[in-house]
């Protein structure tokens, strides 16, 4: 059976670009290790296998095999295109599925796709069409909602952002990226109690999901519940021990409760994972005369 691939639901965009580039020639797979495979649906599977276990220049050229012996193979174009998105090379994920649209103009993963390749280049009103187009073409699509949710987020369109995260909900209760998102935008308009109930939720759904953590620290930190912001970065920082985010918020909540020097190890920790992260801390720091 064939496997149509859609890129994960993304909560946030990376990297800048612009416009499309040709479609590149795969290096030829070797055939000592691919005589058995001729066939273009052979090929698709290969790559689509390859794929699923994260082997992304080989699924690129297995695709790209595929493509060469059906020029017209859709799912193919489609699928290339999921991976050049993994691989962040947006202008070329463009191109590939702009050909998938050509060729089944009513393939609905096609544009969900294309519009994460164009959110990748931060061309969220190009974005927004895309999903808005797979959106119509499927309505039930929960997480075309979310990204685009994303979209609207990365726009400030915020009112929109949350439609489209409650949206993407009520089609699939257990999406819990879409709670989490939802929630990052209650963070930002200030509504804490919301953060909590949102992230709270996704947690439930996915207990190893970092983000949330991050928000509702955020969220309890400015709730002033410091204990539990600490909890919440402290789980954080378990799953992913590089999270300057989490360090900074950690450092944030303990200089709140008088623990200036846990306050200073983890701003220097933040700063050291991503410089800047932390210059709300060290401001706060150098104001009672600590450095």
């Amino acid at each position: 059976m064939k496997t149509r691939h859609t890129l994960p639901a993304l909560a946030f965009s990376v990297l800048l670009g612009m416009g499309i580039t040709p479609l590149f020639d795969a290096v030829a797979p070797v055939p000592s290790a691919c005589a058995a495979v001729q066939t273009a649906a052979e090929w698709y599977q290969r790559g689509s296998e390859a794929q699923d276990a994260e082997q992304y220049e080989e699924a690129v050229q297995d695709y790209t095999e595929a493509i060469r012996l059906d020029p017209t193979y859709a799912d193919a174009y489609n699928n290339r295109g999921v991976v050049y998105c993994v691989l962040q090379e947006y202008e070329r994920a463009l191109g590939d599925c702009t050909e998938a649209i050509c060729l089944d103009p009513q393939y609905a993963g096609a544009y969900y796709n294309r519009g994460n390749a164009y959110k990748g280049l931060t061309q969220y009103r190009a974005a927004i069409e895309d999903y808005t187009e797979a959106i119509r073409l499927n309505p039930q699509f929960a997480v075309a909602y979310n990204n685009r949710g994303n979209t609207y987020d990365e726009m400030k369109q915020y009112e929109k952002a949350i439609e489209d995260f409650t949206k993407a909900i009520l089609l699939e209760p257990t999406l819990a990226i879409a709670y989490n998102n939802r929630g990052k935008v209650y963070l930002d308009l200030g509504r804490y109690d919301e953060v909590v109930a949102d992230c709270t939720k996704a947690l439930r759904l996915d207990p190893e999901y970092v983000a949330p953590y991050l928000n509702r620290g955020g969220a309890y930190a400015c709730l002033e519940a410091y204990g539990k912001a600490i909890e919440d970065f402290n789980e954080a920082l378990r799953l992913e021990p590089s999270s300057a985010k989490a360090y900074a918020g950690r450092g944030y909540s303990y200089f709140c409760i008088g623990r200036y020097a846990d306050a200073v190890q983890d701003a220097k920790r933040a700063d050291q994972l991503a410089p800047g992260s932390a210059d709300l801390v060290f401001e706060l720091l150098r104001e009672k005369g600590i450095q």
